[in-house]
């Protein structure tokens, strides 16, 4: 068994799993992995701020994701970690200068075992499927399921099985959208018109891609799914925890997803509670699964969306060690 510290450098947030792994061997030498999950953080970051325009990462969010990474390091020493893994994703991936967050990174985790990278869209979408579809399998099922990440710069889809998938990744994400409408809250009607135009033509690719034979499952991960599910299911934002494996039907979403995207970010505080600075961010993640969701009822017939917190921090703690599916030993602190 080893200890794995698992850092999602998202476009948004930062992400930190502590979990503890093992790989066990199975019948006919299939292997499973099994994880003991241990704290989990997560910080808003806003790495891609400004990357949209400028095609740069800001020095003010290199500082601030820089003061989280500090904190993340003093928890890794405390629970005696073994191995750091971080991965950046859309906003590193658009970025000119991504190697100077990288360099951050190894600065700041001195000392261990680390490895730091930026990953294509392809893998952030495999890894988000494979931390997600975890519980699923736990639960006994897992055959065509649709998993999608709507992150903060790009939304990644993955459709497949235990043994199969197709990923694909597109350029529609929360932050990215929020800053395109700049001070508007709510968006428009004529924003939010526009928006879905773009965000439907980018999820055309998905069409063809993926395809949608055989999806039976619907499973969105990230903080804005958790958001909306939250909505729908009248809790707050201290409650977020209670909406893992909800289960809501598509008209319950596609209602929370357009009053969301009708509601100021104070109404959404007043309402839910949290930073109405944050709150941007989940009006436009909002519109996009609200899109997705009623793309894939409306190709495959799917009634039912299912939340997972469990996502690509997840899938980047277990696949060091090289096989999948896992099975959870449970779900860790989270604060």
């Amino acid at each position: 068994m080893s200890r794995v510290a698992a850092i999602d450098g998202g476009t948004h947030s930062m992400r930190l799993l502590i979990a503890d792994v093992e790989e066990q061997s199975g019948q006919g030498g299939s292997a499973t992995v099994v994880a003991y999950p241990l704290v989990r953080r997560t910080r808003t970051v806003r790495l891609g701020a400004g990357v949209d325009a400028t095609g740069r990462i800001g020095a003010r969010a290199v500082d601030a994701a820089q003061s989280v990474m500090r904190e993340f390091a003093e928890l890794c020493r405390h629970f005696e970690v073994d191995e750091v893994r971080f991965v950046a994703t859309s906003a590193a991936r658009d970025a000119q200068n991504s190697d100077v967050l990288l360099a951050a990174v190894t600065s700041t985790f001195a000392g261990f075992a680390v490895t730091a990278q930026v990953i294509s869209g392809a893998e952030e979408a495999r890894l988000s499927y494979l931390g997600a579809t975890r519980s699923i399998w736990g639960q006994g099922g897992s055959a065509g399921c649709l998993v999608v990440d709507v992150g903060g710069g790009s939304t990644e889809c993955v459709v497949g099985t235990a043994h199969r998938h197709a990923a694909m990744s597109v350029n529609v994400g929360c932050l990215r959208w929020c800053e395109r409408w700049g001070d508007a809250d709510p968006p428009s009607p004529e924003q939010l018109r526009a928006a879905a135009r773009i965000v439907d033509a980018e999820l055309d690719q998905l069409d063809e891609g993926l395809g949608w034979e055989g999806v039976r499952t619907l499973v969105g991960v990230a903080g804005s799914v958790a958001a909306v599910t939250a909505f729908a299911m009248g809790l707050t934002a201290q409650e977020v925890a209670r909406v893992h494996l909800a289960e809501l039907p598509v008209a319950t979403v596609m209602a929370a997803c357009a009053e969301i995207t009708a509601s100021s970010r104070a109404d959404l505080a007043a309402r839910c509670g949290g930073d109405p600075g944050d709150l941007d961010v989940v009006v436009a993640g909002a519109l996009i699964w609200g899109r997705i969701v009623q793309r894939v009822s409306e190709r495959t017939g799917v009634g039912f969306a299912v939340t997972s917190l469990h996502d690509v921090v997840d899938g980047i703690a277990v696949d060091r060690v090289g096989s999948w599916p896992w099975r959870a030993g449970g779900d860790g602190q989270s604060s």
